[in-house]
């Protein structure tokens, strides 16, 4: 077997890394970003690696970063349930669309956005101001040339006034650029982080959907959130300033212009007002344009992530040709949007700087509340039941008192009301098949368990969000003593698995308790893989033990195949086990399962796909 060594840093060990210089170095050099010469010298002499980069301060660790989000989240969350009541009649809430969100942002960024405004203000001033030195050092020259030749009336300045003016100048420019590179570095360093807060944030709500929400939140809509309402955030956020000090911005030139033209100078102005009209016009196009994109852009990465999940099935029938088209279909109407937007967006960037500015920026902040819209509907969605009690001096190592489940629920957690023309409506089915979590039940009970009662209706078309009769277990009451082995034995659609995913909290729990005595550990009929190595997946983020590693591949059977892998555990497995057969996936999955080594073992059919030997 393959041993995995420690290097200095890397992926494995980022705590390795150099420490930043930023935060080491002189004034001079955090001004003049001197500090990443170093690092620059290396990128000439070899391709860069990852050990040649510097860590990460702590500040901007994900970790750091989304802890400080959802801290922020709950106390906005809280404060928002107080303020506005459940309607009476019908028990929902207005959706917050996008306010609970945008006030995440501003609390955690605000200040620091601000602040880089300020920045930016000085380093427009610095350029508006380095004209009017300009001017100065001209008058100097004339002055001093006409006084040379003895013009009547002309006095000759000093000659240190004139080389006042031209350090003044040189000063403007030098504090202008560093600024203006400070604020683009800074701004885009917060940008980066509140992307990757949000994407960490996605990432990890996604983990705890439940099983009504899954419907509406399928893994392209997740996808979609992460690459596209993510990047909304960060262009937003570096560009935030702009609303502002561009209108800021047009007040002093035209002060200037006023000042330097006179009065004149009012027609030129005049011009500009009369196009505002205009101006609002195309942007309100290009935000029509934009609100039709967004579905269908959803609904094309969807599509494209379907047909990449089922590409084997596509290629055995020969289908490639009619997905493509479907794709391409769909392409096609979005690029024909694209294609108009782009119009718009060429005809406004004709007019100029700074009257091309305004609008990208106002499309952008648009776009940012899309994004914030659709990010703040998938944090809203209802979550996994929480985590069980547990009771170390329990008496029953797993106890379920009066226990009655239900696959279907609110999308929406805290009674939320769906929002509009936001996410994609759920799609028509229930959660499963027959003898899946959800699909339609036999007529039999489950054995072992006189008091069960799985009670369903046959109509297999219904809405999640709406439905008043689903897949559900009743009556349930189940006592099973520490250190006994149960099995739950029925027929196809019995419920076996769904009073598994009861106990884990995947089915919503109406009523009743469900106690553990220990740690849990669960092992789903179909093996999860992760895109890692065989090593990984065992070990599964906890610390690395080498006995109990080895225990686990003997016992789950999986050592003969470490002959058999390339690497042996440090095969990489590759999306969805693609590189594994179905038994070697499942004794992967088995081996995680003895790895964890919890006190309570929770397995659905282990030995489906596994062979006899």
């Amino acid at each position: 077997m393959g041993i995995e060594e420690e290097t200095r840093g890397g992926l494995l060990n980022p705590a390795g890394l150099a420490p930043l210089p930023l935060y080491q170095v002189s004034i001079v050099n955090r001004l003049t970003f001197s500090w990443m010469d170093r690092l620059f010298r290396k990128g000439w002499k070899h391709p860069l690696v990852f050990d040649d980069l510097y860590q990460i301060p702590k500040r901007l660790h994900t970790e750091t970063l989304a802890n400080s989000f959802f801290i922020e989240w709950e106390k906005q969350l809280a404060a928002h349930l107080n303020r506005i009541p459940a309607n009476k009649e019908t028990g929902k809430r207005p959706n917050p669309d996008g306010k609970l969100l945008r006030a995440v942002v501003w609390t955690l960024a605000g200040k620091q956005i601000l602040s880089l405004g300020i920045m930016l203000v000085l380093a427009n001033l610095s350029n508006l101001f380095a004209p009017y030195f300009v001017q100065w050092i001209l008058d100097f020259t004339i002055n001093r040339y006409t006084a040379s030749l003895g013009a009547p009336g002309a006095t000759a300045e000093p000659l240190s006034h004139g080389l006042g003016l031209v350090f003044g100048l040189l000063i403007l420019q030098v504090v202008g650029s560093f600024l203006s590179n400070h604020f683009i570095q800074e701004s885009a360093v917060s940008a980066i982080s509140l992307r990757t807060m949000m994407t960490s944030v996605i990432y990890r709500k996604s983990l705890k959907l439940a099983s009504s929400a899954r419907q509406e939140y399928t893994s392209g809509n997740v996808v979609n959130l992460i690459s596209t309402d993510t990047n909304r955030v960060e262009m937003f956020i570096n560009q935030a300033n702009y609303c502002w000090t561009i209108p800021l911005s047009l007040a002093i030139n035209i002060a200037f212009l006023i000042n330097s033209l006179g009065w004149p100078a009012i027609c030129g102005v005049g011009l500009l007002f009369a196009s505002a009209p205009f101006q609002a016009y195309l942007f309100s196009l290009m935000m029509k344009i934009r609100g039709i994109m967004a579905p269908i852009t959803g609904r094309r990465v969807n599509l494209t992530t379907e047909v990449l999940s089922g590409v084997r099935v596509i290629k055995f029938f020969a289908w490639e040709n009619a997905f493509v088209n479907k794709v391409a279909g769909i392409r096609e109407s979005e690029i024909a949007l694209v294609l108009r937007r782009s119009k718009l967006m060429a005809f406004i960037m004709t007019q100029g700087q700074p009257l091309f500015m305004l609008p990208m920026v106002l499309n952008t902040w648009a776009e940012f509340n899309v994004g914030l819209r659709r990010i703040e509907a998938f944090l809203l969605a209802a979550e996994v039941e929480s985590d069980p009690v547990v009771d170390p001096t329990a008496e029953y190592g797993i106890l379920i008192e009066n226990g009655q489940f239900e696959w279907a629920g609110d999308v929406y957690s805290h009674g939320f009301d769906k929002p509009k023309a936001i996410v994609q409506k759920g799609r028509s089915g229930p959660p499963g098949g027959p003898g899946s979590p959800g699909g339609p039940s036999g007529p039999r009970g489950l054995n072992s368990m006189p008091n069960g009662k799985i009670s369903s209706k046959q109509d297999l078309i219904f809405d999640p969000t709406t439905a008043s009769h689903v897949s559900s277990l009743k009556n349930i009451n189940l006592k099973i003593k520490k250190g006994d082995l149960v099995a739950v034995v029925g027929a196809v659609g019995s419920g076996k698995s769904s009073l598994l995913n009861a106990l884990i909290g995947e089915m919503k729990t109406v009523s009743g308790t469900v106690t553990f005595s220990g740690s849990l550990s669960y092992a789903a009929q179909t093996a999860w893989i992760q895109n890692a190595t065989v090593k990984e997946n065992v070990v599964f983020g906890k610390a690395y033990d080498k006995l109990k590693y080895l225990h686990a591949l003997v016992d789950s059977a999986l050592l003969p195949d470490m002959k058999v892998l390339q690497d042996a555990d440090q095969t990489s497995i590759g999306e969805r086990g693609i590189n594994l057969s179905g038994g070697q996936k499942q004794r992967v999955n088995m081996a995680r399962l003895l790895y964890c080594d919890s006190d309570i073992v929770l397995i659905d059919d282990p030995l489906s796909a596994v062979d006899a030997h």
